[in-house]
């Protein structure tokens, strides 16, 4: 259980032994609000044992249930472009003639530029300013803006295969700085993701993310120094087996965080079931009448009548 959810069910579950329920949590036998009740316990009104799997609070799963599933989507859908995007220079380097691994480049990079899109939607809640997904958050915008550059490199590849020899230097290096420009957006992705598992809790997927953090940079700075001056090429095979290190350590961090972000995916919905569920008993417990009596407004109270003066009787 703890591989299949990178250690965040069980990490809960340790949390919140024996914690006090601090919110509105329905019982899922009589709807009664278990708030100020400790988790392990059982149920006031129906005496039901509260179940901890089921009480469980995620992080995530306050967010808006739409983009929690946009991001799951946008994180299974990078996890398999990823790889075949960073393959297709490769391929084309060894097949310089044939100009189908840079179409198909193009193609894998237009998918990836959507991936991101949906990893990164604008959350206005506070948890998702807090960690970088507000709509205008700086680094929000700059991982959206930086993928563009994939698309720009391979367009650019394409170009100077067509175009003359006079150009193909110039087209090569444009699309030179332009993967760079990509690989540093892939960094910024990896920081900005970092912080969605600090939001879900997930610190497998953190801890991978953290360390590609650290060697695609220092990969992406070392690779041009490499190419630029012969004298450092014998350091280009260490450089590339620690590129695929960090590469790995990224997409296996898109694989638990996928795996937790479903598990938020599958707790909002349970706990909209609960939530409808709560209501339909609350709307069946009232009486039909019930709204209309509460819209009529009560009647002022009556004034007493002053008491009477006895008048003194006559002779």
């Amino acid at each position: 259980m703890g591989q299949l959810f990178g250690n965040k069910y069980l990490k809960f579950l340790a949390a919140l032994q024996g914690r006090t329920i601090e919110h509105d949590e329905p019982c899922g036998a009589c709807g009664y609000n278990l708030r100020g009740v400790r988790y392990g316990g059982v149920c006031p009104e129906c005496g039901s044992p509260i179940v901890l799997g089921h009480s469980l609070r995620d992080a995530l799963s306050d967010a808006p249930l739409r983009e929690i599933k946009r991001i799951r989507l946008g994180i299974w859908v990078a996890m398999v472009c990823l790889p075949a995007l960073l393959l297709a220079p490769f391929v084309a380097a060894i097949f310089p003639g044939d100009p189908v691994p840079l179409a198909c480049g193009l193609g894998i990079s237009a998918v990836w530029v959507g991936a991101v899109w949906l990893m990164t939607p604008p959350i206005d809640a506070p948890r998702g300013v807090r960690h970088g997904f507000g709509p205008t958050s700086p680094l929000r915008v700059a991982v959206r803006g930086a993928q563009v550059g994939w698309l720009l490199a391979y367009a650019l590849l394409i170009a100077a295969w067509i175009a003359a020899v006079g150009s193909l230097v110039v087209m090569t290096a444009a699309a030179a700085l332009a993967l760079l420009i990509g690989m540093t957006g892939l960094v910024l992705l990896a920081v900005l993701l970092g912080r969605l598992a600090d939001w879900c809790y997930d610190e497998v997927a953190g801890r991978l993310l953290e360390w590609a953090l650290w060697g695609l940079p220092i990969c992406i700075l070392a690779l041009p120094v490499t190419a630029l001056f012969p004298g450092t090429r014998f350091f280009a095979p260490i450089l590339g087996v620690f590129l695929v290190a960090s590469l790995g350590c990224f997409i296996l961090g898109l694989i638990f965080l996928g795996r937790s972000v479903t598990w938020s995916v599958h707790h909002a919905k349970r706990q909209a079931e609960r939530d409808r569920g709560l209501r339909r008993r609350t709307d069946r417990a009232l009486p039909p009448d019930a709204d209309e009596r509460a819209s009529i407004p009560l009647a002022p109270p009556r004034e007493q009548n002053p008491p009477i003066e006895s008048q003194p009787r006559g002779p």
